[in-house]
């Protein structure tokens, strides 16, 4: 089963970091992001900046464009200041395409999780266990990319290994 997701700057820097963008495909995920994620990341390292421009170019992840009635929702969301551009358009447009939402940003996720009913949300954690549970990956890549992360300064307070092993387990993925 296909799930489509539109994902946020963090998101994509993580898995450009730690060079695991290949996660996505193996686990079906249809990907797309706005033009304010793009606007971003121009602003991001220079190996982040190549490895996003392939994923455009390889189709791995597609830009969607924003309507005007896009940018009213986004300017009609309660405290949109608070939130950058990218966050609220990937909000948006998730909510708009009935699909998940991708973002590490504690804010963003507190905030639809208040303000957006229907929108699923799942960060680098969740597709990380989600691989695991679906055994594209084993209990030392998953120690070796929390690691990566870390490094990266993307902290991950949880054992990754134990809770991706219980919840395989139990049979379930976030």
């Amino acid at each position: 089963m296909t799930t489509i997701a539109v994902i946020d700057t963090c998101v994509i820097q993580n898995f450009c970091n730690i060079n695991r963008f290949d996660l996505f495909g193996s686990l079906k995920y249809f990907l797309f992001t706005t033009i304010y994620v793009d606007l971003e990341l121009s602003n991001a390292d220079t190996a982040t900046k190549i490895k996003y421009e392939s994923l455009i170019s390889k189709e791995t992840i597609k830009k969607v464009s924003l309507t005007i009635q896009d940018l009213v929702q986004m300017s009609q969301i309660p405290e949109s200041k608070k939130y950058s551009d990218a966050e609220l358009s990937c909000i948006v447009k998730a909510k708009q395409l009935n699909s998940s939402a991708l973002t590490d940003d504690k804010r963003a996720i507190k905030f639809i999780r208040n303000y957006v009913d229907d929108v699923p949300i799942k960060g680098t954690k969740e597709i990380l266990v989600e691989g695991y549970v679906q055994d594209y990956l084993n209990d030392n890549d998953l120690k070796e990319l929390q690691d990566k992360l870390k490094e990266h300064k993307f902290h991950i307070k949880e054992n990754l290994v134990f809770e991706a092993a219980a919840l395989k387990l139990l049979g379930m993925s976030n």
